[in-house]
């Protein structure tokens, strides 16, 4: 317990645990061709089954079209949350020929207003 990183949170100096648990992706698209986006999640849905049939580690945490805003404004219609053990993990994926093979699907479909890496703490 000892070697556990501590971070300090916000202007009051609260100090948790940061055991490193790996990288949040978050991203926001706004879908204009349905169909189209649908084989891009099926070819994606590939390339996750693939990384992760390969030994890599990656959790589909959310994926959600309605999310319940309770302060600010939807930054788009569809919003997901995954997690990676690390960005180089991420980068993998996202370079691997299957994905590589989904991207213009949803780049055809979809305008992204985001996608960002945060690490865990």
């Amino acid at each position: 317990m000892n070697n556990i990183k501590k971070v300090k949170l916000g202007s009051q100096g609260l100090v948790v645990p940061a055991i490193g648990l790996g990288i949040y992706i978050v991203g926001a698209v706004e879908i204009h061709d349905h169909v189209g986006y649908g084989k891009y999640a099926e070819l994606a849905g590939k390339a996750m089954q693939e990384f992760t049939d390969a030994g890599f580690e990656l959790e589909a945490l959310s994926v959600d079209g309605h999310p319940k805003i309770y302060e600010g404004t939807q930054p788009a219609d569809h919003l997901m949350l995954f997690k990676f053990k690390s960005r180089e993990d991420y980068e993998a994926f996202v370079a691997s020929e299957t994905y590589q093979k989904a991207l213009p699907l949803r780049l055809a479909s979809s305008t992204t207003r985001f996608m960002m890496a945060m690490d865990s703490m």
